[in-house]
């Protein structure tokens, strides 16, 4: 019985050690190790401020975004950027330039084209290649022409894998063309809200350049906005 409830006391202590944990505090000039437990130990508030901080700054953007509030010259070309992500043009139309609109869908519609194309060709061959596959057959005319000259599989798949590739490289094309249009639209609004003085001067004078313990003569040009 004696041994029983000494084991039960090493278990409990055992237990009692893992729910803490050790740190090191200073007592005058020594440090003394000494169990802190987890309800005392330090909660770190800069956390909490971070997270509300990025909230504030999401709730804020949201509102921008939709125009609930007011643009200030700084938010501006990242509202148009945002905006031209989400609808294309809608950059060009904040920043006034009209005639970049046109540009802008027709391109959109070029793209849709050519991903819907390719796409239709490489069901319809593929198409194809199932049928021969699945009569165990080694070519056939081709469905829209039945008294053509057959083909064979091999030729189906070569033109399936081909127009996969075209439609992949349709799709990365448009979102390519998509982003460049909004990065554009926000290069236009900054350059929109630049200030670009008249008064640029050049302006030269002699100098000295120091190297290897001696001194040599130049000139130093300084270019000047205003």
């Amino acid at each position: 019985m004696a041994r029983l409830f000494l084991t039960l006391i090493l278990v409990f202590s055992g237990l009692c050690s893992l729910a803490q944990k050790d740190t090191l505090v200073v007592v005058g000039d020594s440090l003394v190790n000494r169990a802190l437990s987890d309800a005392e130990a330090p909660f770190d508030t800069t956390r909490g401020a971070r997270l509300k901080k990025a909230t504030r700054n999401i709730a804020s953007t949201t509102r921008k975004f939709f125009g609930i509030d007011s643009l200030t010259p700084r938010d501006r070309p990242r509202i148009i950027f945002q905006r031209s992500m989400l609808i294309p043009g809608w950059g060009q139309y904040m920043n006034k330039d009209y005639w970049k609109m046109p540009v802008v869908y027709g391109a959109a519609v070029g793209g849709l084209y050519a991903i819907r194309s390719n796409n239709k060709k490489y069901n319809f061959y593929l198409d194809h290649v199932e049928i021969l596959q699945k009569n165990g057959q080694a070519s056939m005319p081709p469905m829209n022409n039945p008294g053509g000259i057959s083909i064979s599989k091999e030729t189906y798949a070569r033109a399936a894998s081909s127009f996969k590739r075209y439609r992949d490289l349709s799709i990365i094309g448009f979102a390519l063309g998509w982003t460049l249009f909004a990065v554009e639209a926000n290069v236009t609004a900054h350059l929109k809200t630049f200030d670009i003085s008249d008064d640029i001067s050049l302006r030269w004078r002699p100098t000295l350049i120091p190297g290897g313990g001696t001194y040599a003569t130049g000139v130093q040009l300084s270019l000047n906005f205003k």
